[in-house]
This record gives C-alpha cells, sequence and structure tokens, in this order.
C-alpha cells in the first residue's frame, strides 16, 4: 500500500485545527487498499516547518501551505524551499486573498490548487477531497517518468536527464565528487559511486571508479580490458570486473 504523506503549515492555530479535521476527512474518503493518506506534520510557522522539511527526508509530499505566514517569510517563499528539497512536492495554497495567485504564479511556483479559507466547510471538503485525488495521481505520473529519468544537483540547482543518455559516471580527483557523461552534457556534482550504482539497476561498475550504462557500449576488448562507449571514450576495466564484463559481452552478442 502506497502511504501519501501530508503536512500543513498555517499560522492560525484554530484555522490550522480546521483545515487538520478536512485534511483527515478527506484522506478516509480518498484511502483505499492501494493508496492511502496521513497527515503526518502540521506547523504554525514557516521556521518550524523550515526546520522539520530540513532535518528530514521528505519526498512526494502532499503539502497545504497558508500564503500569509505571520513570521519573516510567507507561505510562497516555504514553497520555494520545500521545491529545492522535494521535486515531485505538490503544493496546494491556503489564503483569504485571491489575488496572491498572480504572485504564486509570477513566482513559477506550480501550485497544485488554491483553497480559499473563506469557502463553506462543504466546498472546502470537496476541495480538499479533490486535491488529494489529483496530488496522488500527479505523483504517480511523476513516479513513472523519475524511473526513466537520472537526478543530480549542483549547488541549489536540480538536473534532470534520461538514463538511457548516460554513457558512464567517473570519480574525480576530489573526494565525493563524481563526474558524469551523457549525450551532450558532462557535468561534476557531490556524490558517490556506491550510492549511485544502488539507484541506478543494470549500471555495470567497470572498477572502482567508473560506473558504467551498458545500454551505450559499443564494444568491449577482452584483452585489452577495455570498454568502447558509443561517444569514443574508452575505459578500462578491472580484474574484479572482468566476470560481470564478460557476462555482459555475451549478452551484447545476442
Amino acid at each position: 500500500m502506497k502511504i501519501n504523506n501530508i503536512y500543513l503549515c498555517e499560522d492560525d492555530k484554530a484555522q490550522a485545527t480546521y483545515i487538520e479535521r478536512l485534511i483527515k476527512t478527506a484522506s478516509i474518503i480518498e484511502s483505499d487498499e492501494q493508496n492511502t493518506y496521513k497527515l503526518v506534520f502540521t506547523s504554525n510557522s514557516y521556521t518550524e516547518m523550515m526546520n522539520h522539511i530540513q532535518n528530514n527526508d521528505i519526498t512526494r509530499g502532499i503539502y497545504f501551505l497558508d500564503i500569509e505566514l505571520g513570521d519573516k517569510s510567507n507561505g510562497i517563499d516555504l514553497a520555494d524551499e520545500v521545491k529545492q528539497r522535494d521535486l515531485a512536492a505538490q503544493i496546494i495554497f491556503i489564503t483569504s486573498h485571491s489575488e496572491m495567485a498572480v504572485t504564486t504564479f509570477e513566482r513559477q511556483i506550480g501550485a497544485l490548487d488554491y483553497i480559499m479559507k473563506t469557502d463553506s466547510e462543504e466546498s472546502l471538503q470537496k476541495r480538499i477531497t479533490n486535491d488529494l485525488r489529483r496530488a496522488s495521481q500527479k505523483i504517480r505520473e511523476l513516479e513513472t517518468t523519475e524511473e526513466r529519468m537520472f537526478t543530480y544537483q549542483v549547488g541549489s540547482s536540480f538536473y534532470r536527464i534520461p538514463k538511457s543518455s548516460i554513457y558512464y559516471f567517473s570519480t574525480t580527483l576530489f573526494p565525493h565528487r563524481l563526474k558524469i557523461v551523457s549525450a551532450g552534457e558532462i557535468a561534476e556534482f557531490t556524490g558517490d559511486i556506491k550510492n549511485i550504482e544502488a539507484r541506478l539497476d543494470g549500471f555495470i561498475k567497470a572498477s572502482q571508479s567508473y560506473l558504467v550504462n551498458p545500454v551505450n557500449i559499443k564494444e568491449i576488448n577482452s584483452k585489452s580490458r577495455v570498454i568502447l562507449l558509443n561517444n569514443g571514450d574508452e575505459i578500462k576495466y578491472s580484474f574484479s570486473a572482468v566476470r560481470r564484463i564478460n557476462k555482459l559481452k555475451k549478452e551484447l552478442k545476442k
């Protein structure tokens, strides 16, 4: 069963309790044997919510965020931060001012919905219930896409490329820094070969320094222990990888 985690940030405690109740009711309505929803964290401030996000590895969350937060930053700033850390985040803004939707559009937040606090309880309940359904659908679509994509981070920016376009990863002279070589793109990012290998099924570890995509192997020379990639790069593979590479070579001949 897939659990969709929900996060709520509303600075008015009475409003937060009210929205919580509606979210929990919507969660019961929408949950079934394959899909369920859980409100895992409620906050009354930007700072508190940011601390929770920074201290927890949150992905594919559904976030209900009050736009007019009372502390130094607002819900739009919070949404920006959430999107930086959770690329699949589904943002639902809660507001009393419909004109704030324009600001979120200008900031390119890509919110799923804007909920007006002034609407009737019946209307809010229907809206929140519908938003949970739509959010989970969006997340499922993104998960399907993610299966074909590789995401890496350089500074505060995230990049996504098709896994099929990757030729190989290699270590660099700097600890915990990798180079990725793909069709039309070469970049360096913070990472570890073992972690990348665990993330990418099917990639072959040619040595302690190289992780190769078999899809883009043009030729394997067993005598010189060299892998020739489709982009012309040659990679020497280690003795410990001989068995894996020889098995791959047989597969390539089929």
